[in-house]
């Protein structure tokens, strides 16, 4: 899936917009659940449907060794983690039909 970097503001009653390019890429509908974490002005959103230890391995790819990154260096990570996470997760499935 190809990356897009697009914009949201913050607004004063605590709302966030997702991009609606980004809601049509990734299907997501309303009602959606998703596991927030914040971190030195990073937000990363996971919708709730998998389980939690592969988006807690996500986070620690990010975070390995306190580094800090650049915007491209998290996208690179981030991206890679959830292509290793979706390969497990395609071949349990693949083994367990």
């Amino acid at each position: 899936m190809a990356q897009t970097i697009q914009y949201a503001e913050f607004l004063s009653n605590g709302y966030l917009t997702i991009p609606k390019g980004i809601v049509n890429r990734l299907h997501l509908k309303q009602g959606a659940k998703f596991k927030i974490i914040g971190d030195e002005g990073i937000i990363v959103l996971r919708q709730i449907e998998d389980d939690w230890d592969d988006f807690d391995r996500i986070l620690s790819d990010i975070r390995k060794g306190n580094k800090r990154f650049s915007e491209d260096e998290i996208l690179t990570d981030v991206t890679s983690a959830v292509e290793e996470v979706r390969a497990e997760r395609d071949a349990k499935i693949a083994n367990s039909l």
